[in-house]
């Protein structure tokens, strides 16, 4: 069993070789001693939190972190906490278990380094999104020592009270959670903090924007832009005649494709490499397909359009929100959009299409990484995978969550893509 599971993670990923099969990555991701359950995440929380009992005695745990709760009088129930304990359960990542995070924070006093690693490395999901009220005021709040009852009477305030008329809103200002994380910082008092949250309310009434935005050009740059239809069009009646009536492709067929989207040229790429007829294979694939559609992007990308079901055998952090025709539907919803709270689910939309992305651009322009090696090209990549997460507001690439894993042990095959979609397979079947 690992004791430094972030450690223990990366080690795993360096000592990466060519050797290394998709079965066998599969098997370490389901392997309940490589990543940190959330039992064991909570306990050595407690230990560093006072608590000095047996770390073996589920009761003498459950029965502290209780008592810990009961006096800043928080709702969740003796029973919760000692399946967590146990191990019968964990908290799921979605919006209602978040406020019971904080309230875990709160309770045991931690300062704001420890509750960010508790949500990053526990509870695997982000911390403080301060591009809602809620969450800034808890960041203040913690940067500052402040309890529960404290951050309760903030939001209260904020939510009775209404700017100023004639105050210049700067809601445009806002583009990121460090913004307001600066905020909080740089206030010199408690009031002149409340004073920017109050004046400001309307900029907390949409987030995750600089996310979907990324997202839609990540979306554009793998699909290709509208004006690629009409070439797509003829070039998918070209593939139906040749299949039909026999012949090969022209040059003067296929002069646009790299025009197309990622997706499209990657087609290509495939077909010219597969021992079927090119406008085969291509037809195959192609044929009654909106390749603009999300299900025919992570269908491609994943091998799979719908995700994982429940009774899949791969860690519940894989699977939950596991991108999907539904999860991405939900992010690129104008209705829902400007108030997401899945985090998760954006996150891992994020990561997915940048992994693609890089190493798809890698294969089809092999000559402009002719002078990298490969622990080269991985730096870069896992480099830009950061940069764009936290630019987004979102943790980086962190060896300790099982799907950040899987996509940083692709990275380090000599064929990230295909090892990806191998290993895709290997979990599906």
């Amino acid at each position: 069993m690992a004791t430094n599971y972030t450690l223990y993670n990366e080690k795993s990923i360096s000592n990466s070789c060519a050797e290394d099969s998709e079965e066998d990555a599969v098997k370490y991701l389901n392997c309940p001693d490589n990543f940190r359950p959330f039992n064991e995440g909570l306990t050595e929380l407690l230990e560093n939190s006072g608590f000095t009992g047996n770390t073996s005695d589920i009761d003498a745990l459950a029965d502290y972190l209780i008592s810990k709760l009961d006096a800043i009088h928080s709702a969740i129930t003796p029973q919760t906490i000692y399946s967590w304990f146990s191990a019968e359960h964990r908290p799921k990542i979605e919006p209602g278990s978040r406020e019971r995070m904080y309230e875990i924070c709160f309770a045991l006093h931690l300062p704001i380094e420890k509750v960010k690693w508790f949500f990053n490395h526990v509870y695997y999901d982000r911390a403080f999104n301060c591009h809602t009220c809620e969450e800034a005021i808890y960041y203040y709040c913690f940067l500052y020592h402040l309890d529960y009852n404290a951050a309760k009477d903030l939001i209260q305030t904020v939510k009775t009270s209404s700017p100023s008329e004639d105050f210049a809103d700067t809601e445009n200002n806002i583009n990121y959670t460090t913004f307001v994380q600066n905020q909080a910082e740089d206030c010199s008092s408690t009031e002149e903090f409340l004073h920017f949250l109050i004046e400001n309310k309307n900029a907390f009434d949409t987030w995750n924007q600089s996310a979907i935005s990324q997202i839609n050009a990540m979306l554009g740059e793998i699909t290709g832009s509208e004006d690629t239809k009409p070439f797509l069009k003829k070039l998918k009646i070209t593939l139906k005649t040749l299949v039909a009536n026999g012949g090969t492709l022209k040059d003067t067929d296929i002069t646009d494709i790299n025009q197309c989207g990622l997706l499209i040229q990657e087609i290509y790429a495939d077909a010219c490499d597969s021992s079927e007829p090119i406008h085969a294979y291509m037809n195959e694939l192609l044929t009654k397909r909106n390749v603009f559609a999300s299900s025919f992007i992570l269908d491609r990308i994943l091998t799979t359009m719908t995700g994982f079901s429940k009774d899949c055998e791969v860690p519940y952090i894989i699977k939950n929100n596991f991108p999907s025709k539904k999860t991405l539907s939900d992010i690129l919803s104008e209705s829902k959009n400007g108030t997401l709270k899945l985090y998760d689910s954006i996150r891992k939309v994020l990561i997915l299409l940048n992994f693609y992305i890089y190493w798809c651009n890698i294969r089809l322009h092999p000559s402009e990484a002719e002078n990298c090696d490969s622990a080269t090209l991985f730096e870069i990549y896992r480099d830009e995978a950061d940069y764009l997460l936290e630019s987004c507001g979102y943790q980086p690439l962190f060896a300790g969550n099982p799907y950040d894993w899987l996509f940083l042990k692709a990275s380090k095959n000599e064929d990230p893509l295909f090892f990806f979609r191998n290993c895709m397979g290997e979990i599906l079947d």
